[in-house]
């Protein structure tokens, strides 16, 4: 099953109907272009997951897509569903409402959806960029919610009150949340040290002097108190740099992207290691838009899985609608990022004619990732170590676009 290294925070869920501003508001917390924004409705789909931390509090932010009651469309079923499975896994809820449009028998019903909920709820009254629209926002007290706030994610106009109120509604600190927060203090407190040149060395032994066995054994064990994280100068240091080893270890995970034309299995392949339905299949092609990252624990370690949208040709994605340019860039982007790209391919049309003639994409950092068809045999164990500063290509043969599929991992 999977799990995210954000266990043990706290989860903050933005709900609300389609367009909204719900993705515009998780990328002004997290601080990044993280989620696509578009003004259309039914832009997001999956959830996105997102770290962010304000007033010394970490939590976990989740964009979801468009609270809706009726809707027949089968995407969309299964993105209520997405969206369903955030309001229980939340800890606060933000309940988003646009000051623009007013209040909406839609924003009725996603209230009436919300008020069964057990975590407490925040509502965010986006949109109110100027004084008028502040009054404009009056009337969305009426769905009698105390906690009701009116900002502008564009310009992040009131999101620091906002954002204190979240905090304040989080749920008390845990013990591995404190024990993370004390291993990061103590990390930057010898990182100061350091710097500063504070630090005295010690002597952990001398050489070329008889000394008595007695005393050879007093040594020793003077040794092994230090090293065990002893009063001692020698164990305080021991202790430091574990700290420091681990709060770093706390942030660096291997990352392992899933690319691939449309409609190949790529978030079949990710339920299927993953265990549960994190990702949104569909046998219609772009049904994934954002590139989804999830966290999955390996042995002692852990890695993040990442989903991308299908890439194609150039031109047809250059003559295509706005959102797939976003996912194309967004899964360019998952690419540079990754420790190793995972290059799936359909079973049953095999290799298609940009893969046979060799494909080289440019990542944003400015490396490549090349996968030429003399490393894509048509065999399920097939691998080319790439150029350096390029991530690991590995190919992954599904039995169908949107099915169970099954792979193996090439030998290295």
């Amino acid at each position: 099953m999977a799990s995210r290294t954000r266990a043990a925070l706290p989860v903050v869920a933005v709900v609300g109907r389609p367009n909204v501003g719900k993705s515009t508001i998780f990328n002004r917390f997290v601080g990044k272009r993280q989620a696509i924004v578009e003004d259309r409705a039914r832009t997001t789909r999956d959830r996105m997951y997102g770290d962010m931390e304000w007033n010394g509090r970490r939590f976990v932010l989740i964009d979801t897509g468009g609270l809706e009651v009726d809707t027949d469309d089968p995407i969309e079923i299964r993105v209520q569903e997405q969206a369903r499975l955030a309001i229980r896994e939340a800890d606060v809820i933000l309940f988003v409402v646009d000051a623009v449009t007013g209040l909406t028998p839609a924003d009725q019903e996603a209230a009436e959806l919300l008020r069964s909920a057990k975590a407490p709820i925040i509502v965010a009254v986006n949109k109110v960029d100027n004084t008028q629209r502040e009054a404009d926002a009056a009337e969305f007290w009426s769905m009698g919610w105390e906690e009701t706030y009116s900002i502008s994610a564009s310009h992040g106009r009131g999101t620091g009150d906002l954002l204190d109120a979240i905090v304040w509604a989080l749920p008390p600190e845990t013990e591995a949340e404190l024990a993370r927060k004390k291993r990061e203090d103590e990390a930057d407190e010898w990182a100061r040290e350091v710097d500063a040149g504070r630090l005295e060395p010690y002597v952990v032994g001398d050489i070329g002097n008889a000394v008595d066995p007695s005393e050879e054994e007093e040594a020793e064990q003077a040794e092994l108190d230090r090293f065990e994280g002893g009063q001692a100068a020698g164990g305080e240091i021991e202790a430091r740099w574990d700290a420091a080893i681990e709060a770093e270890s706390d942030d660096v995970q291997a990352a392992v992207a899933f690319v691939g034309r449309p409609n190949v299995g790529k978030s079949s392949l990710l339920n299927s290691l993953l265990g549960e339905d994190r990702a949104i299949v569909s046998d219609v092609p772009g049904t994934t838009r954002d590139a989804v990252d999830t966290t999955l624990e390996w042995g002692r370690s852990e890695i993040v899985l990442i989903d991308t949208a299908g890439i194609r040709r150039r031109g047809k994605v250059a003559n295509g609608p706005a959102a797939e340019k976003y996912s194309t860039l967004r899964a360019l982007k998952a690419i540079a990022r990754a420790d190793v790209a995972v290059l799936v391919i359909d079973a049953v049309e095999g290799l298609t004619a940009p893969r046979r003639t060799g494909r080289s994409t440019s990542t944003p950092n400015g490396s490549a990732t090349r996968c030429r068809s003399s490393s894509l045999r048509r065999s399920s164990r097939s691998a080319r170590r790439p150029a350096s500063g390029s991530a690991r290509c590995w190919s992954w043969r599904s039995t169908s676009g949107a099915g169970d599929a099954s792979g193996s991992r090439p030998a290295s």
